[in-house]
């Protein structure tokens, strides 16, 4: 078998994958990409970049060519409908993932990185300070690794690094034609605990997926199941796909025991994920890379890198993850509809303050602060009457 020496080994060729690839490149480092995908397909995820997420991109020479802004979000559940725009006149960005990956692929070829696709990690020992990593068609030997591989991480399987996944939601999701675009994000709660996401990724054509408990689907299909919370939420009319072209996917939340490992790391959605249908899991990828290589920058030494690279990833998942208990409580609880409707219809700059947070233009802290300052002395009977049911 062919042995080959690389400073960094890279799995995966995702968001994440390929722009570190690109990056450490860029700089002469001497970086090997794997990837046992053969070519770039569009995949079931919301396909959609926070402000933060868009920025870093644009960064990338050519690569957010052509994708179109989106100005906010459009929230909806019985009994209300409200949209904002993101705050300090902020847009995200919709993208189509397969074109993403093509331009990055591209970009770090250019650079100088070795991509090699329909290749296929195996397994990895770590002897001697370096990782002797074994794929489908050699071995490899590398002073660093990265698991860039997605949510079903093979680099995270093989090193323990996996919880027991959750795979009581799953998510639907298609491609589909449309007459009407708006230049908004839009997320519908649905009865049943089912959410709807709607990303518009050109005039013509949108992103819709469902998140739905799965046993849901033991007794609909899944184009079935989509088309019936598609009418529920109002937005059957607007929106044209064939059943054969529904997806689904799960588990579609996970966390790993750990993102570090001996002169090694997790990154992108490997790294952790929480639901598939914000874009949220795209920008993550994009910070990851960025972290990673500033430290790299900084001449942190292989030994540290590791640890100093999970220290500063810890506090940009926070604030996602603590988010989602509140979420997950508005989406299992249609009680909190209504009342949320009425709050933020009372007032609206809190969905503003939220999108802030979302889209990372404001820090947790900022977001806590403009929200308090907002419900200053407001009343929880306020607009609501004596019985806010």
């Amino acid at each position: 078998m062919e042995m080959k020496q690389a400073r960094f080994l890279i799995v995966g060729a995702g968001p994440a994958g390929l722009t570190l690839a690109y990056l450490l490149a860029r700089d002469g480092y001497v970086v090997e990409l794997i990837s046992r995908e053969k070519e770039f397909k569009r995949q079931l995820c919301g396909e959609y970049l926070s402000p933060t997420g868009k920025d870093l991109l644009k960064t990338l020479p050519g690569v957010s060519q052509g994708f179109e802004a989106i100005e906010g979000m459009r929230i909806c559940a019985s009994g209300f409908d409200l949209q904002a725009d993101f705050p300090l006149n902020a847009t995200g960005l919709s993208v189509i993932r397969g074109q993403l990956e093509s331009r990055l692929y591209r970009l770090a070829l250019e650079a100088g990185a070795e991509i090699s696709l329909g290749e296929s990690f195996q397994d990895s020992m770590f002897h001697a300070g370096r990782h002797i990593v074994k794929t489908c068609k050699r071995t490899i030997q590398a002073d660093f690794l990265i698991g860039a591989d997605g949510r079903k991480s093979r680099v995270a399987q093989k090193l323990g690094l996996m919880k027991k996944p959750d795979t009581s939601r799953t998510a639907v999701g298609v491609i589909a034609q449309t007459s009407e675009s708006r230049r908004m994000g839009e997320m519908h709660l649905l009865s049943d605990s089912c959410y709807l996401g709607m990303d518009p990724n050109s005039a013509t054509e949108a992103n819709l997926s469902v998140v739905v408990p799965s046993r849901l689907l033991r007794t609909s299909r899944p184009a079935q199941l989509l088309r019936s919370l598609l009418k529920e939420a109002g937005e059957d009319s607007r929106f044209e796909f064939l059943d054969s072209e529904v997806k689904t996917t799960s588990p579609i939340t996970h966390r790993p025991r750990k993102v570090d490992f001996p002169q090694g790391c997790l990154m992108g959605d490997a790294a952790g994920f929480a639901d598939p249908i914000t874009g949220e899991g795209m920008t993550m990828a994009f910070r990851n890379a960025f972290l990673l290589m500033d430290l790299i920058r900084k001449n942190v030494s292989l030994h540290q890198l590791s640890a100093s690279y999970a220290r500063k990833h810890q506090k940009l998942i926070r604030p996602k993850f603590l988010l989602k208990p509140a979420f997950d409580a508005l989406v299992h609880f249609p009680a909190l509809h209504q009342y949320a409707g009425k709050l933020l219809t009372l007032r609206p700059n809190l969905l503003t303050h939220l999108l802030g947070l979302i889209g990372q233009v404001y820090t947790p802290r900022q977001f806590f602060r403009l929200s308090a300052q907002e419900l200053a002395g407001f009343s929880p009977g306020e607009g609501f009457g004596k019985n806010p049911r």
